[in-house]
């Protein structure tokens, strides 16, 4: 009975352990995933990936460069940064980054346009950072470039290239291109007119910036005024609230006139031509044959000895006010409000021929004028049929000869204004026109019925025989 209890327990044990050796072999095997990370330019990730078993848990923290910002996973829909996956499958996962944007703004001052031109990079809605950016002022006509305002300092070089790092605002300076002309220094000599005898001097310094820096040094004593020009035309600048340039004009590059017109004290600047006080003996002064001593154009700070609208004790229209008078009682050419006019034939030709009835070229003559008043024009020795007509200072010659003229017409074009003129002149030949003849040649007309009754009668209301 012993050998079948001990027959039975091994056999128990047998069983039992070769179930527990069964159950280890057929355990299924863990899970093992890929997982690839990787970024696009402007950034990296903490990790590049690798294999893992399923269930495992993997945070990823995507870093911009500078001037990039992250802007979301692509293989996952989540934009959080870092991000923690659970791994139950193969994944490709990649950071996106982007170059951040900011606004370029153009603040234009006057006259003209800016093109702006992209030298490195696309453009979008805004420019991306690290976007260099060509910009070029265009001014309008008659119109010049003065200077840039994207700095601390005033930028005269035109094109430009800026590199776009931040929110950017660049302004840029037009204005007309008698005021470019004027920057610089100007000299003019205060002589006697009957002697020539020089009494001082007067110098007129401007900027690039329109600031001016009027000197009169006369018989050994200094007088100065600092301001600020603003321009009403192409010839006339207001000096702060104090005084007025008019009637600017250059008979060269390097020689300019202009007249000096003082404002009333405490009186609001002119804000156009019309508005400017007229000129007269004691309020003006005209100043001609002026010297550009210096193309200078750079900013300057004014000397602590000019008069300024901050100055106590004396005010720039004093001051001015000074100057005038003590011009006009030292030389009496300078208190002569000169001007000129000057005229030329500027487009058609100058002499030419045409038929009587047939219109002429156009003849159009310009005519320049350093006077504040307006130009009147009167034309003699044109055909009749023809006419000129003013306008802007351009004169105009139109139309066509009447039948009846012919030969050669010389004319005169003269324009004036107070005691100054100017003339263009020119010619026509007018070929009388060809006379048709009557009996060049003949013709006959001949008539004969070919349908119908010559003679019918017929009732009233009822068709005739055609």
């Amino acid at each position: 009975m012993k050998k079948i209890l001990l027959f039975s327990f091994a056999f128990f044990l047998l069983i039992t352990c070769k179930k527990d050796a069964f159950d280890e072999q057929t355990e299924a095997p863990v899970a093992v995933y890929n997982l690839a990370v990787s970024s696009s330019e402007g950034g990296n990730v903490s990790t590049s990936g690798g294999s893992y078993e399923s269930g495992s848990v993997v945070t990823i923290t995507a870093t911009p460069e500078q001037e990039y910002i992250f802007s979301g996973w692509m293989g996952i829909e989540s934009t959080e940064n870092p991000l923690t996956i659970a791994i139950n499958s193969d994944q490709n996962i990649a950071a996106s980054f982007q170059k951040r944007k900011y606004p370029l703004v153009v603040n234009v001052n006057g006259a003209g346009t800016v093109q702006e031109e992209i030298v490195s990079t696309g453009k979008s809605t805004d420019y991306d950072s690290g976007t260099v950016v060509k910009l070029t002022a265009v001014p309008s006509s008659d119109h010049a470039f003065f200077s840039w305002d994207n700095s601390s300092s005033v930028d005269t070089i035109n094109p430009i290239q800026i590199t776009i790092d931040g929110n950017k605002t660049v302004g840029v300076n037009f204005d007309y291109q008698t005021a470019r002309d004027l920057v610089g220094t100007w000299e003019f000599q205060l002589e006697e007119s009957a002697t020539g005898k020089s009494h001082g001097y007067i110098i007129m310094r401007i900027s690039i910036q329109l600031n001016i820096l009027f000197t009169m040094v006369l018989n050994g004593a200094t007088t100065q005024i600092y301001s600020q020009l603003n321009s009403l035309n192409s010839n006339t600048f207001v000096m702060g609230n104090f005084g007025v340039l008019t009637n600017v004009s250059f008979t060269s590059a390097t020689s300019l006139n202009f007249n000096v017109i003082t404002l009333p004290p405490n009186s609001t600047p002119p804000t156009t031509a019309a508005s400017v006080p007229s000129a007269t003996a004691s309020n003006s002064i005209g100043l001609t044959g002026g010297n550009k001593t210096s193309s200078d154009s750079a900013p300057f700070i004014p000397p602590t000895t000019a008069v300024t609208s901050s100055t106590s004790g004396i005010s720039p229209t004093q001051a001015l006010s000074g100057i005038v008078s003590q011009v006009a009682a030292t030389t009496a050419s300078t208190t002569t409000i000169s001007c000129t006019i000057t005229g030329a034939l500027t487009s058609g030709p100058q002499s030419q021929t045409v038929t009587a009835t047939t219109a002429i070229t156009n003849v159009v003559g310009t005519f320049t004028t350093t006077c504040s008043g307006t130009l009147s024009a009167s034309a003699t020795g044109l055909p009749t049929g023809v006419s000129m007509s003013l306008t802007n200072n351009l004169a105009t010659i139109s139309g066509s000869p009447s039948a009846q003229t012919s030969g050669t017409y010389n004319y005169i074009v003269t324009a004036s204004s107070g005691t100054a003129s100017a003339s263009f002149n020119g010619s026509i030949n007018v070929v009388a026109a060809a006379v048709s003849s009557t009996t060049a040649s003949s013709c006959t007309i001949s008539g004969t019925l070919t349908s119908g009754p010559q003679s019918q009668t017929v009732s009233i209301s009822t068709a005739i025989t055609n």
